[in-house]
Parts: C-alpha cells; sequence; structure tokens
C-alpha cells in the first residue's frame, strides 16, 4: 500500500513538471525576440521625434522580413499589430489611407494620379510609400495599368 502511494504521488510529481515545463515552453514561442523588441523601440523613439519617413521605412522593411519567414508564424499576427500601431500616428498614412476609403466607396477604383491630386499637401513619394505599406499590411489591392496605376481598397476585418 505505501508502495502504490509513493508511486502514485512521484507520477503526480512528474505529472505537474511536465505542464509546468509545457507551459513556458508555450509562452516562450509566444514572447517576442529581443531583437524585435528594440526595433520596436527604436522605432517609436524616431516616430516621436517626427521621423516619420524612416519609420515607414523601417515598418516597410519589417513586413517584408515578416512574409519572409523570419519569425515564427504564431508572432506574425502580433508584430503586424505593433507595426500598425506606429503607423497610427503617422500624420501621412491615415490620411492617405482615408482618402483611399472614401474615394473607393464611390467607385470600385481610384488612380494613384487622383490620390496624388487630393491630397497636395503631402508629398508624393510619401503616398507612395505609404501606398505600398497599405499593400503590405492587405488593405489595398494596387492595378498596373498602361500610363497609371490603379488602387482598390479592401474592406475587410483585418484592415487596420
Amino acid at each position: 500500500m505505501l508502495i502504490v502511494f509513493i508511486g502514485g504521488f512521484g507520477i503526480f510529481a512528474l505529472m505537474v513538471i511536465a505542464i509546468q515545463t509545457w507551459r513556458e515552453r508555450k509562452a516562450e514561442q509566444r514572447r517576442l525576440a529581443d531583437e524585435w523588441n528594440t526595433l520596436l523601440t527604436r522605432m517609436l523613439t524616431a516616430q516621436a521625434m517626427g521621423h516619420h519617413r524612416i519609420v515607414r521605412e523601417q515598418v516597410l522593411q519589417s513586413c517584408r522580413g515578416l512574409d519572409q519567414g523570419l519569425v515564427p508564424a504564431s508572432q506574425v499576427p502580433q508584430l503586424k499589430a505593433r507595426l500598425a500601431s506606429l503607423l497610427v500616428q503617422d500624420p501621412v498614412y491615415p490620411a492617405v489611407l482615408q482618402e483611399i476609403r472614401s474615394a473607393c466607396s464611390a467607385q470600385l477604383e481610384v488612380s494613384e494620379f487622383s490620390l496624388a491630386v487630393s491630397l497636395r499637401e503631402f508629398l508624393i513619394e510619401d503616398i507612395r510609400q505609404c501606398l505600398v505599406l497599405a499593400e503590405a499590411f492587405g488593405q489595398v489591392e494596387r492595378r498596373d495599368e498602361p500610363g497609371d496605376t490603379r488602387v482598390a481598397a479592401n474592406f475587410h476585418h483585418a484592415a487596420l
């Protein structure tokens, strides 16, 4: 009887150790790598200093890295959400996205030229950079036509 009791207690202890190890491994998989945390902190600092164009370029490079599979697939949504939260503070990106959505609510798609004319307070390179970013996040689709590029909004729940 004593042997059965000690054996049962030993099995219980091994189960507790196995469950704790499994939880720690799952938590480690969800945690972002230190390099990504450092990069996000640098981007946030640059954003606060007003270097919006540099931050947009870094976000674009990070999105391309995510698409190439540089991080585990389970961390991609979390990183994309953190990168998108940086773009909300940008003065150009939300304006470009809002203009595309309002233009696409009236038409199926809008030309890049008419978009640049309606957003004339911003530089064309900033508008194009925001278009590439929105395409990387799946918020717009770009279609190249002879003479002009057409942009169509993606109205779905994953869009920012």
